[in-house]
């Protein structure tokens, strides 16, 4: 058994952070991707009934994205991904993450609504409610190369994700150009993507691979 195993769906999704936090960090994991469609069958499996999980080679699960994120970032100190001796570092880290987060947790609410409550929730939080994050995170990223500095940081996975989740055609209600007007954001993204430890992982992205 892989001393790791990551549950989730075929999908970037609230995974791709964790993924990509192993594949900076240089260590292995088994990415398990689960088809929607079987997903009922085996969420008893999972200790909340939902993914993403993180699995440890004696079995222990471990729930909930962000925690998941944070551990995985700090497992390779000299990645510098969530650095234990920079206290201050850390907390604008976190700063940043909830920031993110309280978007995420707005999103989700919309999953339960009908389609015209739904909709209208959407249209709000993309007019209002968003760009308002957006900008004061652009604002506090400034002219630096990552979020936080000169090294990626968990907080830039995270960022570059929640960049690709509204603006990737698969949730209804936010156009593409919404990331547009944050160039500081674009650029943390760009830069991100730029890294060879990230290409690589993205040139050898499949269901089921271990990296």
């Amino acid at each position: 058994m892989a001393e790791y195993t990551l549950h989730y769906f075929d999908v970037p999704g609230a995974a791709e952070p964790i993924r990509l936090a192993f594949a900076v960090s240089g260590i292995p994991f088994k990415d398990r991707r689960i088809p929607f469609a079987e997903f009922p069958a085996i969420k008893s499996e999972f200790p909340l009934g939902q993914v993403p999980v993180l699995e440890l080679k004696d079995g222990t699960m471990i729930t909930q994205g962000y925690a998941i994120l944070r551990y995985v970032g700090s497992l390779n100190p000299s990645a510098g991904l969530y650095p234990q001796s920079d206290l201050m570092k850390r907390l604008r880290i976190d700063e940043l993450m909830d920031m993110v987060k309280d978007t995420h947790v707005k999103l989700a609410a919309t999953m339960k609504m009908d389609e015209e409550m739904k909709m209208k929730t959407r249209k709000a939080l993309a007019e209002e409610e968003i760009p308002f994050v957006f900008g004061k995170l652009d604002e506090m990223i400034g002219d630096k190369k990552f979020a936080t500095g000169d090294e990626m940081t968990i907080a830039d996975l995270l960022l570059t994700n929640m960049m690709e989740v509204f603006t990737s055609g698969y949730i209804d209600g936010f156009p593409a150009t919404l990331c547009d007007p944050y160039t500081n954001l674009q650029r943390v993204k760009s830069n991100l993507y730029a890294d060879p430890r990230v290409v690589q992982w993205k040139e050898k992205r499949e269901v089921g691979a271990s990296s």
